[in-house]
């Protein structure tokens, strides 16, 4: 007869096989680095697959230029795909800390952006390639990209959805309430780094897109499409166009946030009555505000504004990549 005095009276069962491999995947930290090499390869897949279709898209296809290219765009997809991991990460730290929001806005928000920048992709001049099924493999490609960016987007909406909504109301100072909790002030400074990590994850996957457009220009040239018909100044606009998207996610939900945090230093920290504070109110403001980081903002304003304007430094790059010897 089975005893379970050991236990307790319990029967403890082991995890099975599959559960203790998913335990140990999880703990390794290799997620991201295995998705990355999966991305990469997806990413040559693209680019090659069917390229010896017709003989002029075989011919560029021997061209080193036309290797680098291939390349870049397998770091861009391998980029994107740990960029997407990382921002899947952060979301359910989200999840875990902020009350959850209707969805609706965020898709019809992310529904008007795509439309919105197919269209001004429509103002470029159309490039013809001699790379065989170019078309549907920008389609692939752009698909891809915008799957991967859903994460940081919906990250970045949902920051700012929890700013507006009533968890993150902040009494009048006139109102007799008691003080303000310190979950609050964890909440913001958790949501504060959390919009930088998401700025440098979209930053970073928009800059691969630029590079990859920068690289496709120099293998063009290098196959003998003349630069008038694919001119430096696309890149650089290209470049702008998605620094330009980059800060209208990101600026509103940035300016919120600084607003909020000098709402609650001010809650936090009254003026006194007769309007003289004391020495103690200065320092106890002092200290507040060195925890909401409130006096580095032209510092973080100007990390910020570099992260914005990485695609766009991106795009002055790639104009010297066709300079490049292979």
């Amino acid at each position: 007869m089975a005893s379970g005095g050991a236990t307790g009276g319990h029967v403890r069962h082991r995890p099975g096989l599959a559960a203790r491999i998913r335990a140990d995947w999880k703990r390794s930290g290799l997620s991201a680095t295995a998705l990355g090499a999966i991305g990469f390869s997806l990413g040559i897949a693209v680019a090659r697959v069917g390229v010896g279709e017709t003989p002029h898209s075989a011919a560029f296809a021997k061209t080193a230029e036309f290797s680098v290219w291939s390349a870049v765009t397998g770091f861009e997809v391998a980029l994107w795909a740990i960029c997407w991991t990382k921002a899947n990460g952060i979301g359910r730290e989200i999840r875990s800390r902020l009350p959850k929001a209707s969805i609706w806005p965020f898709i019809a928000v992310i529904v008007a952006l795509v439309a919105a920048l197919r269209f001004a992709l429509l103002l470029y001049p159309t490039l013809h390639t001699p790379v065989y099924g170019m078309p549907i493999r920008q389609a692939i490609l752009q698909s891809m990209g915008i799957l991967a960016a859903a994460p940081a987007l919906f990250g970045i909406w949902r920051i700012q959805a929890w700013l507006r909504s009533p968890a993150a109301e902040i009494p009048s100072p006139l109102a007799n309430v008691r003080p303000l909790s310190g979950r609050l002030i964890s909440d913001i400074t958790f949501a504060r780094e959390t919009l930088k990590r998401l700025l440098l994850i979209l930053s970073l996957m928009i800059g691969a897109v630029v590079f990859a457009t920068g690289s496709l220009r120099s293998a063009l040239i290098a196959a003998g499409t003349t630069p008038s018909r694919f001119p430096a100044t696309s890149v650089v606009l290209f470049g702008a166009l998605f620094t330009a998207m980059l800060a209208l996610l990101f600026a509103p939900a940035y300016v919120e946030l600084r607003d909020f945090q000098r709402r609650i230093r001010d809650f936090i920290s009254r003026i006194p009555d007769d309007g003289i504070p004391p020495e103690s109110w200065y320092l106890e403001r002092e200290r507040l505000s060195a925890l909401l980081q409130l006096d580095s903002s032209s510092l973080e304003a100007i990390r910020s504004a570099t992260l914005l304007l990485g695609p766009f430094f991106t795009a002055l790059v790639t104009l010297f990549v066709h300079d490049l010897k292979i």
